[in-house]
């Protein structure tokens, strides 16, 4: 028997791949599907800039009407976890992209309602 925790990809409603623990019962090949901004964006108008990521209540709809365009297109799917009625909203998950640490840091985030978030583009003085 394996004593280590095996990890799984995992890609919530609306943010990029990360990992979490496997459970055991997963099968050796398990794709995991997701979706960029650009595409809820097209199909659920859900704009992705500065509000999606600093406002817990709008963000809270959007993954709502996210979850429910899949479990629509997508049923009887584990895409998203909406095979999953328990599990709580993914709402942490995704927030400022890739950009938390950086910005913690004092870098700017650049924001598009069709993209993740992205550190903003700044040069130090004296260099193009």
């Amino acid at each position: 028997m394996n004593n280590f925790t095996q990890l799984v990809s995992y890609i919530a409603p609306g943010a990029p791949a990360t990992r979490r623990s496997a459970n055991g019962n997963e099968p050796f090949l398990r794709p995991e599907i997701g979706f960029t901004p650009a595409w809820y964006l097209q199909h659920l108008d859900i704009n992705f800039g500065e509000r999606f990521h600093t406002q817990p209540a709008y963000r809270r709809e959007c993954v709502v009407k996210m979850r429910a365009e899949l479990k629509r297109r997508f049923p009887g799917t584990q895409i998203g976890g909406t095979d999953r009625a328990d599990a709580p909203l993914d709402l942490l998950t995704g927030t400022y992209g890739a950009c938390t640490v950086a910005a913690i840091y004092g870098v700017p985030i650049a924001y598009a309602e069709n993209n993740w978030p992205d550190c903003a583009q700044t040069h130090a003085r004296g260099h193009p």
